[in-house]
């Protein structure tokens, strides 16, 4: 169950879901959605795979 603040999608928990997820990608470890949902979970970010695709779209994350 997402978090309440997380719920709302409240603009401190979405900058700091897009700051974390910047970081994930920046290592360059994480190659699914799946891995980086895991990824953004043990961070304390309960998201799922739409929430992610957006994100990775705000980031302007792309595929290579």
């Amino acid at each position: 169950m997402p978090l309440q603040s997380e719920k709302k999608g409240s603009k401190s928990s979405v900058t700091q879901r897009l700051s974390t997820l910047r970081e994930l990608l920046g290592k360059g470890v994480l190659h699914t959605q799946e891995e980086l949902r895991s990824a953004l979970d043990r961070s304390g970010h309960k998201v799922n795979q739409s929430t992610i695709s957006r994100d990775l779209r705000r980031v302007g994350a792309i595929k290579t």
